[in-house]
């Protein structure tokens, strides 16, 4: 819905009298000069109708309207330091339209206990800041768009379905908070572009939640809050160096979270909790990046893809049937994957030079697969429960492998190809098989079995 509809519609209503003849009260106001204040009031009727128009400097426009169905307030104003507040109370299809353009504008809508509730708010200028605030009704619509220095936009929807609020900032030092409780099919959308932004979303309750974040510049700051919701999303993309992203997913089934980031030295971290069928997908492409992905639950999966150096990824997953997959490409990468629980699946991938792995399962079934390539490499496994699997495979120069089961039926392989690799295996338990095979020069391997039908090959 576009910013001219608001007033245009309000203008039509006011302009045809023989609507308004006998049920509705209308108000129309227009300024042009310094330091002008409008003031409107409508108490208790049905079909309210306020438009006003202010152009100059100091400008102050207040529309109140209580106590009626399809409320129309509409308040456009140019110039400088100029501040618009309308808020509408009780009533069903209220209709806010605010538009801004100057310096150190202010914006501050009120809708309670309505149906069809839409505000939208343009402002063009410096030091905007706007406030909307929507509860208890169904179909709302919040669209803040500002373009400038310093905006700042805040918004609440409470007790609605289909909420949805959408905010585009440019500039630098821009702020958007976003609110949603208890509803159904609620959107936030937070688009910014600049410098030192910083995003909150907090949507609590409801089913197919959906928040969507995108960030272009530097020092931004998302995070993301989904609570007791059915295939909410969260999609976040940030461009720029020293950017952090957190997002949290509490309860619910068929969640996803999926965060985007390229630069330096940027921080993603995902937690999804007490829930099933969740996935988590964290892309870094850069240098110095951490991203770390907390899942509690039944059958999660989480992946993190990292391109560069010098980054680390870290993966915790607690329940059954989860799987984790770290890819890193590049050199000097950290890894680590823990997992707790029956079934579980970890698959660690690094390409380039001085990576370090280390995983962590206890449970049953677990499988733990690392492909390392490079120099200066090291894999350390440890795998607690029934039928284990453990495959490692290190390709370049001083890499070191230490692999540690306890269990029945597990299973270690590993492969060093290079100059001064290490390995050394330990198995305790019945029918264990362990098979290491070095290439090149001073390599040490060093297998203890301790059980019932285990296998041990060494080639070097």
């Amino acid at each position: 819905m576009k910013k001219t509809f608001i007033c245009a519609s309000a203008i039509a209503l006011l302009m045809s009298g023989s609507a308004f003849a006998q049920v509705a009260n209308s108000a129309v106001a227009t300024q042009t000069g310094n330091t002008n204040t409008s003031t409107v009031t409508q108490t208790l009727g049905t079909m309210n109708a306020a438009v006003v128009a202010q152009e100059g400097d100091l400008n102050s426009s207040t529309v109140l309207q209580t106590g009626g169905a399809v409320n129309v307030a509409g308040v456009r104003q140019s110039g400088v330091s100029n501040v618009a507040n309308a808020a509408q109370n009780g009533g069903a299809t209220n209709l806010v339209d605010i538009r801004q353009a100057g310096l150190a504008n202010d914006a501050a809508t009120l809708q309670e206990g309505g149906e069809g509730n839409l505000i939208d708010i343009d402002q063009d200028g410096d030091n905007n800041a706007t406030n909307v605030t929507q509860i208890v009704g169904a179909a709302n619509y919040t669209d803040v768009d500002q373009d400038g220095l310093m905006n700042a936009a805040v918004t609440v929807q409470d007790g609605g379905v289909r909420n949805q609020i959408e905010i585009d900032q440019t500039g630098d030092a821009n702020e958007a908070w976003v609110t949603q409780v208890g509803g159904e099919r609620n959107q936030a959308r937070v688009d910014q572009d600049g410098e030192v932004n910083i995003s909150y979303v907090d949507q609590l309750g409801g089913l197919r939640n959906a928040v969507g974040i995108d960030q272009m510049g530097e020092n931004n700051l998302v995070e993301a809050y989904q609570e007791e919701g059915f295939r909410n999303s969260a999609d976040i993309d940030q461009e720029g160096d020293l950017n952090y992203a957190g997002t949290d997913q509490i309860g619910g089934e068929y969640n996803t979270i999926e965060v985007s980031q390229v630069g330096s030295e940027n921080a993603a971290a995902v937690l999804q909790e007490g829930g099933a069928r969740n996935s988590a997908i964290i892309n870094q492409a850069g240098t110095a990046n951490f991203g770390a992905a907390f899942q509690a639950g039944l059958d999660n999966s989480s992946s993190i893809n990292q391109i560069g150096d010098l980054n680390e990824a870290e993966t915790s997953q607690t329940g059954d049937a989860n799987t984790a997959v770290i890819d890193q490409g590049g050199s000097s990468h950290i890894a680590t994957v823990d997992q707790v629980g029956n079934s579980n699946g970890a698959d660690v991938t690094q390409t380039g030079t001085g990576n370090v792995a280390g995983t962590l399962q206890v449970g049953d079934l677990n499988t733990i697969v690392v492909n390392q390539s490079g120099t200066g490499n090291y894999s350390g496994t440890y795998q607690e429960g029934t039928s284990n699997n453990a495959v490692i495979t290190q390709s370049g120069a001083g890499n070191g492998a230490l692999t540690y089961q306890i269990g029945t039926g597990n299973n270690a392989s590993v492969t060093q190809s290079g100059v001064l690799g290490t390995s050394t295996t330990m198995q305790m338990g019945g029918a264990n098989i362990s098979t290491v095979t070095q290439g090149g020069m001073m390599n040490n391997a060093t297998v203890i079995q301790n059980g019932t039908g285990n296998v041990s090959t060494i080639n070097q």
